[in-house]
């Protein structure tokens, strides 16, 4: 019997924009928040900052905060409403001030908890965008649909069980179809940094992923590109 995928929460599928060069902070991020459904991107710069501002949709942005980026944030104000939340050092007990004083949203401190984290995000979602609701599906060969805020994906009809991280795989693999990722590229988006020659991991998430759409009967769906990385045929 087919199962009707559920109704979705505020931050499935959600976009967030990680402004930071710190590989811990946005390792740290992927970690907590893909698992409430968010979708990760990250950018160093502020010009690569306001770049993804323009060029993709971007739910919410999360800034590493300091002291210049008052000026970051009043460029953010010139081209979007997209909320800002602050991150800032525990420590320091003028940042969230100075946060609030150059117009972003909300602060949190790091290092954060995960849960009030996430709640926190999940709150900011409910009042800036619509009422969630299901979208149509990303189709991808042998009769897989994924509901990217239902957080869902069947394959003809019935639903499988796939991890967090999973499940951005396949969304990252069936959005860029007939594109080649790199490890790197897959291990950004999963784990908010590059591989740094260590690709076993992500093997293994591909590994993974093709045992559970196999054994739903979707096969040879993810193909290796030798020396290159995958993509979806």
């Amino acid at each position: 019997m087919a199962i009707q995928p559920p109704q979705a929460r505020a931050t499935d599928g959600a976009r967030v924009l990680v402004a930071s060069d710190d590989v811990q902070l946005r390792h740290q991020l992927a970690a907590d928040l893909i698992e409430h459904g968010l979708w990760l991107t990250a950018a160093k710069s502020d010009a690569a900052i306001l770049e993804e501002l323009g060029q993709r949709g971007v739910d919410i942005i999360v800034l590493d905060w300091h002291t210049d980026r008052a000026a970051l944030v009043e460029a953010i104000r010139k081209e979007s409403s997209t909320p800002v939340i602050a991150l800032v050092r525990s420590g320091d007990g003028n940042a969230a001030l100075d946060a609030f004083d150059a117009g972003v949203d909300d602060s949190v401190a790091w290092p954060w908890d995960a849960r009030e984290f996430g709640r926190r995000i999940e709150a900011m979602l409910r009042r800036s965008r619509p009422e969630p609701r299901l979208l149509d599906a990303i189709e991808g060969p042998a009769g897989i649909r994924l509901y990217p805020r239902a957080h869902e994906v069947m394959i003809d009809g019935e639903a499988i069980d796939l991890t967090p991280k999973e499940f951005v795989l396949l969304q990252l693999l069936l959005e860029r179809r007939g594109e080649v990722l790199t490890a790197d590229n897959v291990s950004s988006t999963l784990w908010g940094h590059e591989t740094f020659g260590a690709r076993n991991f992500v093997e293994a998430h591909v590994s993974r992923l093709r045992a559970k759409l196999r054994a739903a009967g979707a096969t040879d769906v993810i193909s290796t590109i030798r020396g290159v990385g995958y993509k979806i045929r």
